[in-house]
Order: C-alpha cells, then sequence, then structure tokens
C-alpha cells in the first residue's frame, strides 16, 4: 500500500514493520518500489546494537538485507538521527525516486535528540536555452521523429505538454506499461506500447524512426534491452544511468518546460507519409494481421473498417461491469467513443468462442492477458 500511495498521490508513502523476520515479510513490496521506482520509506523496529553478542532473539542484519533493493539503509543513532532521516528523505526523490530503509530500535525511540536543521537550499532553475539548442539541431534534421515516454512522467504529469510537443512534430508516441494514459488511446499520434514482449509491434515504427526523443523513459521497463540506433534526445528528472543509453542529448530536470520550449521553437520538419498517417497505416497493418485466421496469417481480411460493428466482436459483460473485446485494434477503430474496453481472450462460458478451442470450467481471464485500454 505505502508503494501505490506513492505512485497514485506523487508524494512519499511510508511502511512500518516489526523487527527480525517480520521485516523481511516487506521485502517483495520494497523490491517492487525500487524497480518501479516509486518513493518509499519503510521503518522496522530493530534490535539494540548494544545488546548484540548477548541476545539473539529474532536478530537480523536488517541493513544487509535492504541494501541491495533500497537508495540507503541506516540504523538511526540518537546523535544523527535528524542528519540521517534528513539525508533519507532526500534520497527518496533525488534522481529516480525509490525506496530507503531505517533502522529503530527501542532504545533510540525512547531518546530525545537535537532538531532538526534547514534542510539545504532549493535547486536553482536550468538554463532551457542550451538544451533547447542542441535538441532543436537535432529535431530540424529529422523527417521521422518518434517519442518513447515511460515512468518517469510522474509525479511530474507534463501530459498537455507532451500532447502538444507530438502534434507540433508530428511524431508518432509510444508509451511502456507505466506511463500508460500519457496520450490518450484514440489520439491519432498514439502508436502502441513497448516492455509487454520481446516482440511489441510498436517496435516497428522505432526502427523506422531518424530520431528518439525519450520523455521520462526508463529502460527498467522493457522486456527488450535498448537497441535502437537513432539518435536519442533524453528528457527526464533523472540521468540517464543504469543502464546508459546511447544519446545524442541530454536534459535532467522538469520535463514541462523543456517540452514547451521546444515546441514553441520549433516548426514540422516531419514527412507528409509519417505522424498520424504512417500510424493509422500501422494500426491497420494489425488490425488485418489479427483477423488472419490462426495459422493462416498470410491470408489478411479484405474487409472494411467499416464493415466492424459493435455487435461483431464487443459486448457489454454486466459481471465485469465493462465492455469487453478480443480485438483492441478493431474496437478502437470501430468504436472510438466507449472509454473502458478490456481486451484478452474467454472462454466459452463468457460469450465468446474459447480460447485455443477449450471449453472445460468456467476460466476466468487471466492476469497476463488482461489489458487496461
Amino acid at each position: 500500500m505505502a508503494d501505490v500511495t506513492a505512485r497514485l498521490t506523487g508524494t512519499i508513502g511510508v511502511a512500518l514493520t516489526t523487527l527480525g523476520p517480520g521485516a523481511t515479510s516487506a521485502y517483495v513490496g520494497v523490491a517492487h518500489a525500487f524497480l518501479d521506482r516509486a518513493p518509499m520509506l519503510i521503518l522496522t523496529a530493530q534490535t539494540d546494537p548494544q545488546r548484540i553478542g548477548t541476545h539473539t532473539h529474532q536478530v537480523l542484519d536488517l541493513q544487509a538485507c535492504f541494501r541491495p533493493i533500497t537508495k540507503f539503509t541506516a540504523e538511526l543513532e540518537a546523535e544523527t538521527v535528524p542528519e540521517t532521516i534528513q539525508y533519507a528523505l532526500s534520497q527518496l526523490t533525488n534522481g529516480r525516486p525509490g525506496p530507503v530503509h531505517l533502522g529503530l530500535c527501542s532504545r533510540v525511540a525512547a531518546s530525545e535528540t537535537h532538531a532538526m536543521t534547514n534542510a539545504g537550499q532549493t535547486p536553482g532553475e536550468i538554463d532551457l536555452v542550451p538544451h533547447t539548442a542542441a535538441s532543436k539541431k537535432l529535431l530540424n534534421r529529422s523527417h521521422h521523429p518518434v517519442i518513447v515516454v515511460g515512468v518517469g512522467l510522474e509525479p511530474e504529469r507534463p501530459y498537455a505538454e507532451l500532447q502538444c510537443f507530438a502534434e507540433t512534430i508530428h511524431a508518432p508516441l509510444i508509451d511502456t506499461p507505466k506511463a500508460k494514459g500519457s496520450l490518450p488511446a484514440n489520439h491519432p499520434l498514439f502508436a502502441g506500447t513497448i516492455g509487454l514482449t520481446a516482440t511489441d509491434p510498436a517496435y516497428e515504427l522505432l526502427d523506422e524512426a531518424d530520431c528518439i526523443i525519450a520523455v521520462g523513459f526508463d529502460a527498467a521497463e522493457l522486456v527488450k534491452p535498448w537497441s535502437q540506433a537513432a539518435p536519442l534526445i533524453w528528457i527526464a528528472p533523472w540521468k540517464n544511468h543504469d543502464p546508459h543509453l546511447a544519446s545524442a542529448h541530454e536534459y535532467v530536470g522538469a520535463m514541462a518546460p523543456q517540452l514547451g520550449a521546444l515546441t514553441d521553437s520549433l516548426t514540422t520538419q516531419a514527412d507528409s507519409s509519417w505522424g498520424a498517417q504512417r500510424v493509422a497505416d500501422f494500426h491497420a497493418k494489425q488490425v488485418q494481421k489479427a483477423d488472419a485466421p490462426s495459422g493462416h496469417r498470410t491470408h489478411h481480411s479484405s474487409r472494411p473498417v467499416a464493415h466492424y460493428s459493435r455487435a461483431n466482436f464487443i459486448q457489454y459483460h454486466h459481471h465485469y461491469g465493462c465492455w469487453l473485446t478480443q480485438n483492441f485494434y478493431r474496437a478502437q477503430l470501430a468504436c472510438p467513443d466507449t472509454q473502458l474496453l478490456f481486451c484478452f481472450q474467454w472462454t466459452v462460458d463468457y460469450g465468446l468462442r474459447p480460447a485455443c478451442g477449450h471449453r472445460s470450467g468456467k476460466s476466468q481471464p487471466t492476469a497476463g492477458s488482461l489489458h487496461h485500454r
């Protein structure tokens, strides 16, 4: 819950546990927060260090336990409590967000300490001019730009600036699972999602790009290692590292001001066949692939998109309280007014033909095949 609280509110999540084996029960949640870049403070009870060697009940080295999955771990001592807490809080959101761990024994919890000093100076504003000029030089030479966005869009949420930037340079936008919704799925420039498999269809557009603008991007979300050859413009609130992606220019800071500055300084350079037209062609191609009978993928359907009606492939399921479809591309094209769609396979018990011919039992949709659109 602390992880989810942090990501939903854009603030810090806090979890409190007991000592020893009880603290290790939080390990999976902390590891999840570490990989999901969630700023979460985990505060555990801890055996008094002064009793180590004479007392072994529930004694574990929790700093050694949590060190691999946190940005910082420490045991609080009365003399340095304010400074340690101050540093720990700064690490939660400094650079890539992530969890930190603090251990607290009962002796220190009951003691007094000195007041916390000033937290330090607020970072000054970044001069956007050199960054804008460098990125503009690359984009002015580009005719097939593509934008890829990731988990780093949160908590800043520069969605309006991102959409305006994409529309200005006519760039298809590809998101990752943690950035879904950053551009509406029915927007003409939304191309799809990468990070679900190593063969996500949207890689086709990335392979055609002559310039990639990575906004809030984090390769931790990808199943397939990043290997795109096109020049990369890095725009994110954290440095390009772990892993480092080869880049032509990097901007680290608040994303909205830089996106706005680029939008104001650029004029469209994209080919007329790029942008919305290329995305439309790409989606049409995916529809044809989905229509091909199983085992006969080369025989594409010749039916026009207009042929597809809501009744052909979409139905309302009262049990789930939502519209269900087996093909998101057709649903998006034929039913753009439908806001909530789930795309997966069902068995015959749920009103559509069974997946892989399986008819036994009332099979529920699996988590691995469920995608919210």
